[in-house]
């Protein structure tokens, strides 16, 4: 295909679409991946689906996603435990007197 045809029925789709005018197909490219990776993609999926020959070169790529789906993962370990309720100073073991200390701390390791 010609490039300048290419370019033409770019921007054509692009108007159909309601895209700014500045939007470019690398640019739609990198948001695709992004958006993937954002969205809890595998990054292995995201170098098959790019066409990259080392998932090193996505990976260096799209770094700055990283850090969110670091976060997503982290929040997903809470929901493996249930939520264990925390004594209040007025509650159990935990007298005023004794100065609102842990029971362990009493020397009381069985609470």
């Amino acid at each position: 295909m010609d490039p300048r045809n290419f370019n033409r029925k770019f921007d054509q789709l692009k108007r159909m679409a309601g895209l700014p005018e500045g939007v470019t197909p690398h640019g739609l490219r990198h948001t695709y991946a992004t958006r993937l990776l954002e969205l809890g993609e595998h990054p292995k999926v995201v170098q098959e689906l790019l066409g990259h020959s080392q998932i090193s070169v996505t990976l260096d790529t799209y770094s700055h996603v990283l850090p969110e789906v670091k976060k997503a993962a982290a929040a997903k370990l809470n929901d493996l435990w249930p939520k264990q309720k925390v004594p209040s100073a007025t509650q159990g073991n935990w007298r005023k007197e004794e100065g609102n200390r842990c029971p362990a701390a009493r020397g009381d390791p069985g609470g």
